[in-house]
Protein backbone atom coordinates (compact mmCIF):
# COMPACT_ATOMS: atom_id res chain seq x y z
CA UNK A 1 0.00 0.00 0.00
CA UNK A 2 2.54 2.32 0.77
CA UNK A 3 3.90 1.48 -2.99
CA UNK A 4 0.73 3.08 -4.16
CA UNK A 5 0.53 6.32 -2.14
CA UNK A 6 3.06 8.29 -3.91
CA UNK A 7 2.53 12.17 -4.64
CA UNK A 8 1.90 11.24 -8.18
CA UNK A 9 -0.56 9.15 -7.58
CA UNK A 10 -2.38 10.91 -4.85
CA UNK A 11 -2.74 14.23 -7.69
CA UNK A 12 -4.10 11.30 -10.42
CA UNK A 13 -6.79 10.19 -8.17
CA UNK A 14 -7.52 13.16 -6.84
CA UNK A 15 -7.81 14.76 -10.46
CA UNK A 16 -9.53 11.40 -11.86
CA UNK A 17 -12.02 12.03 -8.94
CA UNK A 18 -12.78 15.54 -9.03
CA UNK A 19 -14.10 14.19 -13.05
CA UNK A 20 -15.94 11.41 -11.87
CA UNK A 21 -17.65 14.20 -9.13
CA UNK A 22 -18.67 16.44 -12.49
CA UNK A 23 -19.88 13.62 -14.24
CA UNK A 24 -22.38 12.80 -11.55
CA UNK A 25 -23.09 16.29 -10.99
CA UNK A 26 -24.44 16.32 -14.68
CA UNK A 27 -27.77 14.53 -12.94
CA UNK A 28 -28.70 17.44 -11.19
CA UNK A 29 -27.99 20.57 -13.67
CA UNK A 30 -30.75 22.81 -14.02
CA UNK A 31 -31.59 25.81 -15.99
CA UNK A 32 -33.44 28.47 -13.65
CA UNK A 33 -34.66 31.58 -14.73
CA UNK A 34 -37.84 33.88 -14.22
CA UNK A 35 -40.79 34.63 -16.55
CA UNK A 36 -43.08 37.52 -16.58
CA UNK A 37 -42.12 37.33 -12.21
CA UNK A 38 -42.51 33.30 -12.18
CA UNK A 39 -39.65 31.18 -11.02
CA UNK A 40 -39.01 28.23 -13.38
CA UNK A 41 -36.77 25.54 -13.36
CA UNK A 42 -35.88 22.89 -16.39
CA UNK A 43 -34.55 19.58 -14.98
CA UNK A 44 -31.89 17.30 -15.67
CA UNK A 45 -30.89 19.42 -19.19
CA UNK A 46 -27.54 17.28 -19.62
CA UNK A 47 -29.68 14.16 -20.07
CA UNK A 48 -32.88 15.70 -22.03
CA UNK A 49 -34.76 17.66 -19.72
CA UNK A 50 -38.13 15.71 -18.64
CA UNK A 51 -39.91 18.20 -16.61
CA UNK A 52 -40.39 21.89 -15.34
CA UNK A 53 -40.98 23.13 -12.51
CA UNK A 54 -42.73 26.31 -11.69
CA UNK A 55 -43.01 28.27 -8.44
CA UNK A 56 -42.13 24.90 -6.94
CA UNK A 57 -44.72 22.44 -8.31
CA UNK A 58 -43.12 19.52 -10.57
CA UNK A 59 -45.06 19.50 -14.23
CA UNK A 60 -44.19 16.93 -16.71
CA UNK A 61 -42.95 18.34 -20.03
CA UNK A 62 -45.69 16.82 -21.49
CA UNK A 63 -48.61 18.21 -19.31
CA UNK A 64 -47.07 22.04 -20.66
CA UNK A 65 -46.36 20.85 -24.27
CA UNK A 66 -49.05 17.69 -25.15
CA UNK A 67 -46.95 15.73 -27.37
CA UNK A 68 -43.30 16.73 -26.07
CA UNK A 69 -42.39 13.97 -23.55
CA UNK A 70 -38.63 14.92 -23.57
CA UNK A 71 -36.32 17.57 -24.92
CA UNK A 72 -33.35 16.41 -26.45
CA UNK A 73 -29.65 16.07 -24.26
CA UNK A 74 -27.59 18.91 -24.55
CA UNK A 75 -25.31 17.72 -26.75
CA UNK A 76 -22.31 19.51 -26.78
CA UNK A 77 -22.50 19.04 -22.80
CA UNK A 78 -23.55 15.61 -22.99
CA UNK A 79 -20.00 15.08 -25.08
CA UNK A 80 -17.94 16.99 -22.62
CA UNK A 81 -19.41 14.95 -19.94
CA UNK A 82 -19.30 11.72 -21.22
CA UNK A 83 -15.21 12.57 -22.55
CA UNK A 84 -14.87 13.51 -18.74
CA UNK A 85 -15.87 10.44 -18.08
CA UNK A 86 -13.43 8.46 -20.14
CA UNK A 87 -10.30 10.46 -19.78
CA UNK A 88 -11.11 9.94 -16.05
CA UNK A 89 -10.93 6.25 -16.19
CA UNK A 90 -8.25 6.07 -19.02
CA UNK A 91 -5.60 7.84 -17.25
CA UNK A 92 -6.37 6.30 -14.02
CA UNK A 93 -6.10 3.11 -15.41
CA UNK A 94 -3.24 3.54 -17.90
CA UNK A 95 -1.44 5.53 -15.14
CA UNK A 96 -1.51 2.81 -12.56
CA UNK A 97 -1.26 -0.11 -14.94
CA UNK A 98 1.29 0.19 -17.61
CA UNK A 99 4.42 0.79 -16.74
CA UNK A 100 6.51 2.16 -20.07
CA UNK A 101 8.02 5.26 -20.74
CA UNK A 102 5.23 6.24 -23.32
CA UNK A 103 2.05 5.77 -21.25
CA UNK A 104 3.56 9.20 -18.98
CA UNK A 105 1.84 10.90 -22.81
CA UNK A 106 -1.69 8.93 -23.22
CA UNK A 107 -2.39 10.14 -19.70
CA UNK A 108 -1.27 13.50 -20.71
CA UNK A 109 -3.37 13.03 -23.69
CA UNK A 110 -6.46 11.84 -21.70
CA UNK A 111 -5.81 15.15 -19.86
CA UNK A 112 -6.37 17.64 -22.81
CA UNK A 113 -9.24 15.82 -23.22
CA UNK A 114 -10.85 16.13 -20.13
CA UNK A 115 -9.85 19.79 -19.95
CA UNK A 116 -11.81 20.24 -23.73
CA UNK A 117 -15.31 18.35 -22.16
CA UNK A 118 -14.93 20.74 -19.11
CA UNK A 119 -14.71 23.80 -21.23
CA UNK A 120 -17.93 22.57 -23.89
CA UNK A 121 -20.13 22.35 -20.14
CA UNK A 122 -19.59 26.60 -20.12
CA UNK A 123 -21.80 26.54 -23.23
CA UNK A 124 -24.68 25.02 -21.07
CA UNK A 125 -27.35 27.34 -22.33
CA UNK A 126 -27.07 27.49 -25.79
CA UNK A 127 -26.97 23.50 -26.15
CA UNK A 128 -30.18 23.36 -23.80
CA UNK A 129 -32.01 25.67 -25.54
CA UNK A 130 -30.99 23.80 -28.68
CA UNK A 131 -32.34 20.44 -27.34
CA UNK A 132 -35.51 21.85 -26.57
CA UNK A 133 -36.17 23.68 -29.51
CA UNK A 134 -35.15 20.60 -31.13
CA UNK A 135 -37.53 18.78 -29.46
CA UNK A 136 -40.38 21.19 -30.07
CA UNK A 137 -39.68 21.73 -34.05
CA UNK A 138 -39.93 17.13 -34.02
CA UNK A 139 -42.80 17.25 -31.94
CA UNK A 140 -45.04 19.64 -34.31
CA UNK A 141 -43.48 18.03 -37.66
CA UNK A 142 -41.48 21.27 -38.27
CA UNK A 143 -38.44 20.20 -40.68
CA UNK A 144 -37.47 23.98 -42.41
CA UNK A 145 -33.91 24.32 -41.31
CA UNK A 146 -34.25 27.58 -41.26
CA UNK A 147 -37.09 28.30 -39.13
CA UNK A 148 -35.57 26.09 -36.38
CA UNK A 149 -32.93 27.95 -36.30
CA UNK A 150 -34.96 31.30 -36.29
CA UNK A 151 -36.20 29.98 -33.44
CA UNK A 152 -33.58 28.87 -31.85
CA UNK A 153 -32.12 32.51 -31.80
CA UNK A 154 -35.20 33.87 -30.57
CA UNK A 155 -35.27 31.08 -27.56
CA UNK A 156 -31.57 31.98 -26.45
CA UNK A 157 -32.67 36.02 -26.75
CA UNK A 158 -35.32 35.00 -24.37
CA UNK A 159 -33.79 32.75 -22.09
CA UNK A 160 -30.83 35.61 -21.86
CA UNK A 161 -33.07 38.51 -21.45
CA UNK A 162 -35.37 36.25 -18.97
CA UNK A 163 -32.36 35.81 -17.00
CA UNK A 164 -31.82 31.89 -17.07
CA UNK A 165 -28.47 30.59 -15.11
CA UNK A 166 -27.17 27.06 -14.99
CA UNK A 167 -24.81 27.28 -12.70
CA UNK A 168 -24.17 23.61 -12.17
CA UNK A 169 -22.77 23.67 -15.67
CA UNK A 170 -20.33 25.76 -14.39
CA UNK A 171 -19.56 23.98 -11.29
CA UNK A 172 -18.61 21.03 -13.41
CA UNK A 173 -16.48 22.81 -16.24
CA UNK A 174 -14.75 24.02 -12.83
CA UNK A 175 -14.44 20.84 -11.46
CA UNK A 176 -13.36 19.19 -14.76
CA UNK A 177 -10.84 21.89 -15.77
CA UNK A 178 -8.76 21.80 -12.24
CA UNK A 179 -9.36 17.49 -13.01
CA UNK A 180 -7.85 17.22 -16.09
CA UNK A 181 -5.05 19.97 -15.15
CA UNK A 182 -4.44 17.94 -11.92
CA UNK A 183 -4.23 14.72 -14.03
CA UNK A 184 -1.83 16.00 -16.52
CA UNK A 185 0.19 17.57 -13.83
CA UNK A 186 0.68 14.36 -11.85
CA UNK A 187 3.04 12.54 -14.57
CA UNK A 188 5.53 15.60 -14.37
CA UNK A 189 5.57 15.21 -10.38
CA UNK A 190 8.25 12.65 -9.23
CA UNK A 191 7.73 8.90 -7.29
CA UNK A 192 8.11 10.82 -3.67
CA UNK A 193 6.21 9.07 -0.64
Amino acid sequence: MKKFLTLKNIVLCSGALLLLVAFFLSFGATAHGTNHGVASSYDNIVWGCNSLTIDGVKHPLSELMPGLVRAKPAALQLTGIILMLVAAIGAALVALLVKKPWAKWIVVGLAVVAVAGAVFQFFALQGFVRGMVNAMAENLGITDKEAIEQEYKEFLKNAREDGVKITMNIVMGVLGIIGGLAVGASQFLPEKK
